[in-house]
């Protein structure tokens, strides 16, 4: 699972396969969901269900395919940045404790160290406990580190969801700090020949909980990695299937609409 310096320089996220198998907690609706993640050049294939979503780091694109819908979409990643909401940044505290800085004065996160655990699928993880408080309002990560499987910096943001065009966090940044280290904070990309080699220095995170505590109410979220394997898809997984109609994204959908009931007429 480690990633070669000469692949890196050849700038791929995932010069080697992997499979994660993923677990997410729906704190509203109190049910857990599996889906599997194919990673894979510069490429992640989701599959949950008969849903299965493409996105493409070279043709910087994403495609949805539901077979049950019949139906899928192509959608380029700046139309999805426009239609996704802007999130705050804020520079985190490395796992050592160390600050950071933070440019836009935000509370910085404290960072301490549990040791070694053993994970939900039994996997030895080096566990962190971030904590910050803001305005009233307490969070708490945990996140659960597998030292085994190491990846760089711009796969690691890809995996969590801090890569461009998603918004990103300050959860991001304080995940990013405990997997090995912060860098600038400029947006995620595919790296390039030019790039310095030898990024396989973040430890996959294999376990997150974030909870939110508001006014003595608290809200959690968890996302576990219960299975890293190396397989890819069949084919017959990213494949659209014939008559299946082309539709707009539900991102783009949805945040058009919202412009469109915006520019309504008041009523009389």
């Amino acid at each position: 699972m480690l990633v070669s310096a000469t692949a890196f320089a050849a700038g791929v996220l995932f010069p080697r396969p992997l499979h994660l198998v993923r677990q997410i907690e729906d704190p509203i609706s109190r049910k857990t969901s599996t889906i599997h993640e194919y990673c894979a050049g510069n490429q992640i294939i989701t599959v949950s269900g008969s849903r299965v979503v493409i996105a493409d780091y070279d043709r910087q694109q994403l495609t949805e395919i539901d077979r049950q819908a019949n139906t899928y979409s192509v959608t380029r990643f700046e139309e999805i940045a426009k239609a996704t909401p802007k999130q705050a940044t804020a520079s985190a505290k490395s796992a050592d404790g160390t600050a950071n800085g933070n440019a836009n004065g935000a509370p910085e996160w404290k960072s301490t160290s549990l040791g070694m655990k053993s994970s939900t699928a039994n996997r030895s993880v080096a566990a962190y406990e971030l904590t910050r408080e803001s305005a009233g309002e307490k969070q708490k990560l945990n996140v659960g580190l597998d030292p085994k499987v190491m990846l760089s910096r711009d796969a690691i943001e890809v995996l969590i969801g801090a890569a461009w065009p998603n918004p990103r966090g300050v959860h991001h940044d304080a995940v990013l700090n405990a997997a090995g280290g912060a860098r600038d904070g400029r947006a995620p990309r595919v790296r390039t020949e030019g790039d310095t080699a030898g990024g396989a220095t973040y430890a996959l995170p294999v376990e997150q909980s974030l909870t939110i505590d508001v006014a003595g109410e608290s809200l959690t979220m968890r996302s576990s990695i219960i299975s890293v394997t190396s397989e890819l898809p069949s084919p017959d997984v990213t494949a659209i299937p014939p008559g299946l109609e082309l539709v707009e994204s539900r991102l783009t959908r949805a945040a058009r609409e919202l412009r469109e009931l915006d520019q309504l007429p008041p009523r009389q």
